[in-house]
C-alpha cells in the first residue's frame, strides 16, 4: 500500500481494512461497494448490523454469592442470573438445590436434616459437595453444634481482625506492648 502512494499509520490502514471487511460481509458481495473520490470512506447498500451491547460475565465469585443468598432476600435481578445459572446444568440446579437448604438449615438452627442433607450431598455425583459433606462429618459434633447453639465467634473473629489490621498499618513493627495501648485506647 505504501507503494502505491499510501501515507498513512498502519493503524489508520487497520481501521479502514475493518470497516472495509465489516462493509462487504453486510453486502454480500464487493461489486455493491463503492469508494467515495478521497477514498477516505467505502459504502453499500446495507450498513452493518450495529455492535451488539456487551454484558458484563459474571463472575465465579458473584455466582457463589448468589447461590448462599437466600431467595427471598434478592432482588428481580438477581433471582433471573441465579435462573439462567440453574438452567445452564441440571449440575447446577443440583448444587443450587442443596446449597439453599442448606443455609436455610442453618438460618433457622435446624439441625435435624442435617443428615439428610449429607447423604443427598455426598450422592449428588458433584464433586466439591461431596467433599464439603465429608468435612462436616469428619467434625460433625462441632456443625451440629453450630447449628443449635445460639452463640457465635463472630465477635472474637471481628477484634481479631481488627488487631491484625492494626498490627499492619505498622508495618509489622508493633510489638505486644504497643498493640496492647492501641487496643486499650479504642475501648
Amino acid at each position: 500500500m505504501k507503494a502505491l502512494g499510501y501515507t498513512g499509520s498502519q493503524a489508520l490502514f487497520r481501521l479502514f481494512m475493518a470497516s472495509l471487511r465489516q462493509r462487504h460481509q453486510a453486502a454480500g458481495n464487493a461489486t455493491s461497494l463503492t469508494l467515495d473520490a478521497d477514498g477516505a470512506k467505502v459504502s453499500g447498500p446495507v450498513d452493518p448490523t450495529a455492535n451488539p451491547s456487551i454484558k458484563p460475565r459474571l463472575s465465579p465469585t458473584r455466582a457463589s454469592w448468589l447461590y448462599v443468598s437466600q431467595a427471598v432476600k434478592l432482588d428481580e435481578q438477581q433471582r433471573g442470573q441465579v435462573e439462567q445459572i440453574r438452567a445452564a446444568h441440571s449440575d447446577l440446579d443440583t448444587a443450587y438445590q442443596l446449597t439453599q437448604t442448606f443455609v436455610t438449615m442453618l438460618a433457622e438452627h435446624q439441625d435435624t436434616d442435617l443428615d439428610d442433607w449429607l447423604a443427598h450431598a455426598e450422592h449428588s455425583g458433584i464433586k466439591e459437595l461431596k467433599s464439603f459433606a465429608q468435612g462436616i462429618r469428619r467434625d460433625y459434633a462441632a456443625v451440629r453444634a453450630t447449628f443449635t447453639s445460639e452463640w457465635s465467634n463472630g465477635p472474637v473473629e471481628a477484634q481479631v481482625n481488627c488487631l491484625k489490621l492494626q498490627k499492619r498499618l505498622m508495618f509489622g513493627r508493633a510489638n505486644f506492648d504497643l498493640l496492647r495501648l492501641h487496643v486499650l485506647c479504642r475501648a
